[in-house]
């Protein structure tokens, strides 16, 4: 996961920006889905039980 505020493309011409710092996660919580094997990957863990997808409480964001 990148997080990056939005002056810092503009500011420095890349998303990362001149200071780099991790982003340190527990578990599969920082599980990367980059290409169509990996959905294969989450399902499958889904469907034995090894992971659950975690719930949302939040109401969508309204755009305006």
């Amino acid at each position: 996961m990148e997080t990056a505020w939005t002056k810092v493309v503009s500011e420095t011409d890349s998303q990362e920006g001149d200071v780099i710092a991790p982003f340190f996660t527990d578990e599969d919580e920082g599980f990367s889905i980059d290409y169509p094997e990996d959905f294969d990957y989450v399902k499958l863990r889904l469907r034995k039980g090894d992971v659950a997808l975690s719930e949302i409480t939040l109401e969508p964001y309204k755009f305006k």
